[in-house]
């Protein structure tokens, strides 16, 4: 639950150098400026015409039509290759996901997260500041994907919890 692999953090960053962008998708994705070098060990490319967009002019049917998804194609969990966390993808990292505006752009690239997780690189871990039971911190991510020929940096954030990583 708390080991890094080989990857050396502080305990607390409260700011990291990663590229600005004004073009935020939401819920932490922006642009990929081109200058941006992967430290991944693949490329993820999603197409939204492979999924059902239409849906997104109706966003709870949007989320409900997302959640069944989850449900049927996602694995429990992924293990970070960078890291060797084993994360859990859970129904309620989903509705944050979920929460706020859905893009097209943002709802697409939610069909990738098992493979975002897998293979995105940490960049930053801090303590849980507020007293919450059970959440000892977070862990933060990020990974590159290419969506519609546009280049975007997905932020993942991951729960350390006393039952594992959520």
């Amino acid at each position: 639950a708390g080991k890094t692999g080989d990857v050396n953090l502080p305990a607390r960053q409260t700011s990291y150098n990663l590229p600005q962008n004004p073009n935020r998708l939401g819920n932490g994705e922006v642009n990929l400026p081109k200058q941006y070098e992967s430290q991944n060990s693949g490329r993820i490319v999603a197409k939204s015409s492979e999924y059902d967009t239409s849906v997104l002019s109706d966003f709870t049917k949007a989320r409900k039509s997302f959640v069944e998804y989850f449900k049927k194609h996602f694995p429990a969990q992924v293990t970070n290759r960078n890291t060797g966390d084993s994360i859990v993808i859970s129904r309620n990292g989903i509705d944050k996901f979920l929460s706020g505006n859905i893009t097209k752009d943002k709802y697409t690239s939610g069909f990738h997260i098992p493979e975002l997780v897998e293979t995105a690189q940490m960049v930053g871990r801090a303590p849980n500041l507020k007293p919450k039971d059970g959440i000892r911190g977070y862990d933060y991510y990020q990974n590159e994907i290419e969506i519609d020929g546009k280049d975007y940096l997905a932020h993942i954030r991951v729960r350390q919890t006393d039952v594992g990583n959520r």
